[in-house]
């Protein structure tokens, strides 16, 4: 299952150029600074923007090439944007059943009832869209998204025009949509820590052109791609959980870089779940110390050492088949004499368990 992309748009002084093949089964993040191209990619990839010679095919259906093009109703592309676009003559239920009126019936997908139980927006059905909060008409315009029994869902910063309490509260339902539902999304953040939530596959643009496509984990993790280097930088690896003590509220994970214990709410047994760890929250010992609070050890190599500013530097190193990212003093990394090769402990002071499924 695939996206194939071939194309070429000149929206006058500004050309976009994608000749790509992303994966059609994942949450693919588009990232880069504004005015790049995200938005008008995705916008082609819908049918909204239109140019001769352009080639889109999703999972073998074309959508256009050499002369045939699809119109957008056909596509069964499904659009959220930054701000919800409600109808405001229209109450909660009126705005999902206008979504539930446009779905292709030869794909399975939500009921009303079962989008509404989702998004947590079946008290809310009789009320009007202008009482809404804004995190709850976000949430109204996504479950009038899903019930259209979308093939692709195309979010565009969905969260970008929220306050962070209501960020935290919808980042759960994506991760529930795209790992319950199984849906394809092609996902618009300028934001880190959406993409190291979210995503599956990560797209980095810039001035109309891809820089990077990759897996979320060797974009995140790889200095060369740009978002190593930010200062709340971080990785992501796959976990899961072996066993839950409810006396110290600690998980054990097995994990591809290795074995971690982490606190956590009350968690299954065998529930795949994805770690996530800051640069800023591993530090580096040559010898695994044993008169510590910290609980997580894990053997690693040093892969790569990059000076960034403000006297540190960020230390790329591999534990089991897991990057890792360690942000320390320069001063630190000469003292240590840290090379490529050297065979350190990444001493993990903080790690968050993100949402999983069984």
């Amino acid at each position: 299952m695939s996206l194939k992309l071939n194309i070429h748009l000149q929206k006058g002084d500004f050309t976009l150029q994608a000749d790509l093949e992303l994966p059609g089964d994942r949450l693919v993040a588009i990232s880069g600074p504004s005015g790049c191209g995200k938005s008008t990619l995705v916008r082609a990839i819908a049918g909204l923007e239109r140019a001769e010679g352009n080639q889109v095919s999703f999972n073998d259906n074309i959508w256009q090439k050499d002369g045939f093009w699809q119109p957008p109703h056909l596509r069964g592309v499904a659009m959220v944007f930054q701000k919800p676009a409600l109808f405001t003559h229209l109450n909660v239920e009126k705005n999902l059943r206008y979504g539930w009126k446009r779905r292709d019936n030869n794909r399975p997908g939500l009921s009303i009832h079962e989008a509404a139980e989702l998004l947590e927006i079946t008290g809310m059905l009789k009320r009007d869209t202008f009482s809404l909060s804004g995190g709850e008409a976000q949430r109204v315009a996504i479950a009038r998204a899903l019930v259209s029994n979308p093939s692709l869902l195309i979010m565009d910063e969905p969260l970008s025009a929220l306050d962070e309490q209501s960020k935290q509260k919808i980042l759960p339902y994506l991760e529930q949509i795209h790992r319950s539902l199984q849906l394809p999304v092609l996902y618009i953040s300028h934001a880190l820590e959406e993409l190291a939530r979210l995503a599956d596959h990560i797209l980095l643009m810039e001035n109309g052109t891809v820089l990077h496509s990759a897996p979320a984990q060797i974009i995140l993790s790889d200095p060369e791609c740009g978002l190593a280097l930010h200062r709340h930088a971080q990785t992501i690896f796959e976990g899961e959980i072996l066993s839950y003590d409810p006396a110290s509220e600690i998980c054990t994970l097995n994990t591809e870089a290795g074995k971690l214990y982490l606190t956590s709410d009350p968690i299954m047994d065998g529930i795949k779940v994805r770690v996530r760890i800051k640069a800023r929250d591993i530090s580096i010992s040559l010898h695994q110390l044993e008169d510590t609070s910290v609980l997580n050890f894990l053997p690693a190599t040093v892969k790569s050492i990059t000076s960034i500013p403000g006297g540190q530097c960020l230390v790329s190193l591999e534990a089991g088949d897991a990057p890792l990212l360690s942000r320390i003093s320069r001063h630190s990394a000469q003292r240590l004499k840290l090379r490529r090769g050297l065979k350190v402990f990444a001493q993990i002071k903080s790690a968050a368990l993100l949402g999983g499924t069984r």
